[in-house]
Formats: C-alpha cells, structure tokens, sequence
C-alpha cells in the first residue's frame, strides 16, 4: 500500500471496451458509499484505455442552505468559506478542512469554524444555532475543488459524527447526472474498491464491456450488482 494519503485506482481496458462503451454513452461514475446519503461524487466521459483515478484522503466539511434533499436533487460543490449563485436563486454555502478528531461549529449566523475536541478518528460537525442546514463532507479528485460525497440534514443544536471509510464505487452507466447528486442505488454492475481498515487504496482493475469488472487484488474488490441500494457498509 502506499505510504501518504494518496490513493490510486488504475483502470485497464480493450480498445474494444473503450469504442463500445463511448459509442453507446456510458459516463464513469465515482461515489463514496460507505457513508449515510452517498452523492455521485465524480463523473467521467474522458476515459481511455488506461485511466488513473487519483485522490488525497483530504476532507472537507460543508454546509448549504440547500434543504430537503431527495433522490436526484444535486448538492453543488462549495470552496471553502465562499458564497455562490446559481440559476435558481441563491445557494449559500461554507466549507472547512477538516481532520480526523476535529469538528466543525456552526453558530446562529451560520458562520463555520474548527476546533480541536471531537471525537477521536472521527469527524464532526455542530450545530451551535437554530439553522437549518444541510452538511456532509466533501472531497477533491478531479481538480482543486472538493465536491460534495454524502448529505444529510442538520438540524438545530444537534452534532453529526462521521467515520470516513476510504472505500470507492465505480460504474459504467447511461445515466446522465451530475457530480453531487443523490444516488440511492447502483445504475448498473459495479465495483466497491478498498478495505475498511486501510486508510489508502492502491488497485488494479479491468473492465470489459462483456464480462464486467475485474482485478488482481481480489481482497480489494467486490462486484455489486445493479439496483444495489446504497449506502454499503
């Protein structure tokens, strides 16, 4: 395994596979299921015959005025301590890195900040005021802006703990959605990624458009099927 906070999956594929796939419009998705609420965490048409996913164990705790989320509904990705518009109205938002033991408070304004004093390898966010907030943790893969992994409700004067666990769902799917949105099943044959006590992932996976996924590390890797509900623990 790797010896930073680096995790690597390396995806193998035919010309064949990659034609195929393309032709019919399959987008790769990512998302993080081993948390309550999972989200697409990233979405791909760039594949090729070798395609690399790389990411930092890196996180990031959120909140957004964003409420009653449902199935389908997209969580936009926030910087850090940034405030956004969108072509529906206004999406207010705050983010902070966060790390293992840490927490994130909240005040009556809204305003975020950390401190020590959570529990121990877990993250936490705390609500200090009377807002109503939807939160989760994010993560950055595909450039330098984290998005959004998993999203529950945040209700006043309430604590939310989290225990990150570095496992990753992978698929080929037709579905168009976009990164941040709320997946409560698989869309079709995937692949979880990871060990529950590793921190790292460091896999080398196949996938051929007859036969699915596959991989050398079999002890890193378990198909699931389609209409799989998530989250998976």
């Amino acid at each position: 395994m790797t010896k930073t906070n680096q995790s690597i999956i390396n995806i193998s594929m035919t010309p064949e596979t990659v034609i195929s796939l393309k032709d019919a419009g399959y987008i790769l998705y990512g998302i993080k299921p081993a948390i309550s609420s999972p989200l697409v965490w990233f979405a791909s048409e760039g594949y090729l015959i070798n395609t690399t996913v790389v990411w930092l164990e890196k996180y990031y705790a959120y909140i957004t005025n964003q409420e009653n989320i449902k199935a389908g509904d997209v969580i936009l990705p926030c910087r850090p301590s940034q405030v956004k518009n969108n072509e529906k109205g206004i999406f207010a938002c705050s983010s902070e890195q966060l790390n293992k033991g840490e927490k994130m408070l909240i005040d009556k304004y809204g305003i975020t900040k950390v401190e020590k004093g959570g529990r121990e390898g877990e993250l936490t966010i705390e609500n200090q005021g009377n807002g109503i907030w939807t939160c989760g943790l994010s993560q950055a893969v595909t450039n330098d802006l984290p998005y959004p992994i998993n999203a529950m409700p945040l209700l006043p004067n309430t604590t939310i703990q989290i225990s990150p666990i570095n496992l990753v769902l992978l698929m080929f799917a037709q579905e168009k959605v976009k990164t941040g949105t709320v997946v409560e099943k698989t869309w079709s044959p995937s692949v979880l990624v990871g060990k529950r006590e590793e921190e790292n992932i460091e896999v080398d996976l196949t996938f051929d458009i007859n036969t699915g996924w596959g991989g050398q590390e079999k002890e890193e890797i378990k198909i699931i099927p389609s209409g799989e509900s998530l989250p998976i623990y």
